[in-house]
């Protein structure tokens, strides 16, 4: 009776000791304060306008009473002040305090919604129907922008120029490798 006690014990500390796996690519994804970037810090590109890279970005929007939520825009490196810019209601928001989506080279992707072979990234939740949200790329006006998606399937909505623009064809989502 002694026995089966003594090798229970062995088992738990044993398999608490095992060492953790590496991180993988995928763990290396993140949200990170814009303030906390670095001119070593791996952005996400995703488009272009005015000849600057477009970088993917989140910031919160709150809709009527309801807490604010994070939402995915884009920003870029030709301001004083930096900001996202985010599509919400037929316009375009503007946020000073933001995230900026990181990672190594070759962890994204992106795909076209009938080639989705897993869930896209997830950016945050639509303010007004608290749906996920995720993010996209499309053009406008002939530019590669960024945007974001409430269905992964349905369309591509992007900021640009004051007003939100709707893409229902040719736009891609960003997925992790």
């Amino acid at each position: 009776m002694v026995t089966p006690i003594l090798l229970v014990i062995p088992l738990v500390f044993a398999a608490s000791t095992l060492a953790k796996p590496s991180s993988t690519i995928r763990e290396l994804v993140k949200w990170v304060p814009f303030s906390e970037i670095t001119d070593t810090t791996n952005l996400i590109a995703g488009g272009y306008e005015q000849g600057l890279t477009n970088y993917v970005a989140r910031g919160k929007v709150a809709h009527e009473y309801k807490v604010p939520q994070w939402a995915p825009g884009k920003f870029k490196f030709n301001q004083e002040a930096y900001n996202v810019r985010i599509a919400f209601k037929g316009k375009e928001y503007v946020e000073s305090n933001f995230e900026v989506l990181t990672g190594p080279p070759g962890a994204t992707s992106w795909v076209a919604p009938t080639s989705l072979k897993s869930e896209p990234i997830r950016a945050g939740n639509d303010p007004a129907t608290l749906k996920f949200l995720y993010i996209c790329q499309a053009r406008v006006n002939g530019l590669l922008m960024i945007g974001k998606a409430d269905d992964p399937n349905n369309d591509c909505h992007i900021p640009f120029d004051g007003t939100e623009h709707k893409s229902t064809v040719d736009f891609k989502l960003l997925v992790e490798n």
